[in-house]
């Protein structure tokens, strides 16, 4: 029997790049994660998130939207890679994707969700065949 334990995160395009390299080094004789991608975050997918957790009788929190950047950010700050996403200039672009610029010189970067994905079949036996 497989089964796959996931992760999944709010992450810069650009800290996926460098995290995704660390996800599949090798520990021991296996490695961290066996998949992990990475889908941009937009607008229309907010919405969708929205009607489902309304469905669901969830409550946005201190009244906030969930269509604004900074308390959809701020509703996900346990599902943040890094929790000062909700602090840089969370916005749209025109593309509908949600970006963050942590400084006014720098670029604004597209957000989205990464699934690391670990099937724990070979994991277990391995345990179990230590005893």
């Amino acid at each position: 029997m497989t089964r796959t334990l996931k992760r999944k995160v709010i992450i810069r395009e650009t800290d996926f790049a460098k995290v995704k390299h660390r996800a599949f080094m090798p520990i021991g004789v296996d490695v961290l994660y066996d998949r992990a991608e990475w889908r941009p975050l937009t607008r229309e997918d907010i919405e969708r998130d929205m009607i489902m957790r309304g469905l669901k009788g969830e409550q946005m929190p201190r009244g906030g939207s969930w269509l604004i950047p900074e308390d959809y950010l701020l509703y996900n700050q346990d599902s943040l890679y890094n929790t000062r996403y909700s602090r840089w200039n969370p916005g749209y672009d025109e593309d509908g994707y949600m970006t963050v610029q942590p400084r006014k010189n720098l670029p604004r970067v597209r957000l989205g969700w990464a699934v690391f994905e670990k099937d724990l079949e070979q994991i277990m036996l391995e345990l179990y065949d230590r005893d």
